[in-house]
């Protein structure tokens, strides 16, 4: 049994996530997608970074399920994710388009400013869909034109919210059980779709990774609500390296992680014995370095012209993302959060008047 206060180590592995995408597009960047540790740990089933957003799903479904449940209201609640996502995004993608793209293009000004893809990029912004190109940026990479990879999971992310006001609207919060069904069914649903369908992509969005990222999302939910009896010890934890582990031969290495995985990521973000809850105590990075690792990532290959590797990638890019997320964190994303009650409040005082003058005009 735990105590869902800040006495966790959620903010630690939030941060170490971040950085293991940080680690994992270092080796695709610079061309050594084969040699990522655990790409040769699992033989080929995966990525760091795609154990990463797994983490981050899982986490999030955790903690999004606490805010829901602990918001005055339903506009409370999309004010705090909308917060919280949006004015870090969008100062990202404002500097990318407008100090990145012009500096970095092979085109003239003239031609960058010009260029309907330029404009095209701002999409990004309001997520559906994601662009992933500016004009002329990055097309000597290794991997080439792509400016900001990591991004792609944001709008899955902005879904799940969508997906726990649904289910909060229609009671599914109070029949925890109910969570547990659906999470079974898209499982099942993942598993038997033929590859045609589950490769369908409309607006930036794909059907797998939906069903994929809803599955690790509800696994933190359904962790959420039965926290008071999921049990933390030493003895399940470590059956539940095993089955990973043994997983990792059988191909299913991805599957084990949606319960076993996730074991192991709340029991660490519970355990007593590993005190990191103040780890976030100078900001929390873990978004900020998210959001600008892959432009800084893709810079330094440019700037190296991909001569250099994915260890000297990774060190320079994770300097230089830190420095960043620190920014971000101080001068965009916190001030906007703190600034949640007076938006709050704004926001009802619109609401109301809208609702008189709505009666009046009846």
């Amino acid at each position: 049994m735990i105590s869902l206060t800040r006495n966790n180590n959620f903010d630690f592995l939030r941060f170490l996530a971040a950085t293991m995408v940080i680690l994992t597009h270092s080796y695709a960047l610079t061309g050594n997608d084969s040699q990522e540790v655990l790409v040769r740990l699992t033989h080929g089933q995966w990525t760091l970074g795609g154990l990463a957003v797994a983490v981050f799903f899982m986490i999030s479904g955790f903690l999004v399920s606490h805010s829901y449940l602990n918001s005055k209201d339903i506009s409370e609640f999309i004010l705090k994710r909308f917060l919280r996502i949006f004015p870090g995004l969008a100062v990202v993608i404002l500097l990318s388009a407008f100090l990145l793209g012009p500096i970095i293009s092979e085109l003239t000004p003239k031609e960058y400013f010009t260029h309907p893809q330029t404009y095209h990029y701002l999409h990004t912004i309001v997520l559906f869909p994601i662009e992933y190109v500016l004009p002329g940026v990055f097309g000597s990479n290794l991997y080439p034109n792509a400016v900001n990879g990591s991004i792609w999971t944001i709008p899955y992310e902005v879904l799940c919210y969508i997906g726990v006001c649904l289910l909060g609207g229609f009671g599914f919060f109070k029949q925890k059980k109910t969570l547990i069904a659906l999470f079974l069914i898209i499982f099942c649903v993942m598993s038997y779709l033929p590859e045609s369908i589950l490769i369908t992509t409309k607006n930036g969005i794909t059907i797998r990774y939906l069903l994929e990222l809803s599955c690790y999302f509800l696994v933190g939910a359904i962790f959420y609500f039965y926290h008071n009896k999921i049990k933390y010890n030493y003895l399940y934890l470590a059956l539940s390296l095993v089955v990973l582990i043994y997983c990792s031969y059988q191909n299913e290495f991805k599957n084990a992680f949606m319960l076993a995985g996730a074991y192991v990521v709340f029991h660490f973000a519970f355990d007593t014995n590993i005190k990191l809850s103040n780890f976030s105590k100078y900001g929390d990075f873990s978004y900020g370095l998210y959001i600008y690792a892959f432009p800084v990532q893709q810079l330094v290959q440019h700037l190296t012209i991909n001569s250099v590797g994915f260890k000297g990638n990774f060190l320079i890019s994770f300097v230089i993302t830190l420095i960043l997320a620190f920014l971000s964190w101080h001068i965009v994303e916190k001030n906007f959060i703190k600034k949640k009650s007076y938006f709050y409040t704004t926001l009802k005082r619109f609401q109301k008047d809208v609702s008189l003058a709505s009666n009046n005009a009846k």
